[in-house]
C-alpha cells in the first residue's frame, strides 16, 4: 500500500529526470541561483529551509557527505577543493 506521503511527494522516473536537467539547465545563474526547484519552476524555499534549524541541518548533512563520500570511492581531499573548504 503506497503512504499518503509518498503519493504526495514522488515522481516518475521521467518527471524526476525533467526536474534534475531543468535545475542544470533551466535559466540564467541570476534566474536560477541557489533556488528550491519545483515542478519545474523555481520556488520560495520553506520556513525550515531558510531556519536556524534549517542551517544547522544542512550542515550536518554536508559534514556527513564529506565523511561518507570517500567510502564510495570519491577523494575527500578532491571533494573539499571542489567545494572551496
Amino acid at each position: 500500500m503506497t503512504s499518503l506521503l509518498e503519493m504526495t511527494l514522488e515522481r516518475t522516473t521521467e518527471a524526476g529526470s525533467r526536474q534534475l536537467v531543468y535545475a542544470a539547465l533551466g535559466g540564467t545563474e541570476e534566474e536560477m541561483g541557489g533556488g528550491y526547484v519545483n515542478h519545474t519552476k523555481v520556488d520560495e524555499p520553506s520556513d525550515f529551509a531558510i531556519s536556524a534549524k534549517g542551517a544547522e541541518f544542512q550542515n550536518r548533512i554536508h559534514a556527513e557527505l564529506l565523511e561518507l563520500l570517500p567510502l564510495v570511492g570519491s577523494s575527500k581531499e578532491s571533494v573539499k577543493d571542489y567545494l572551496k573548504i
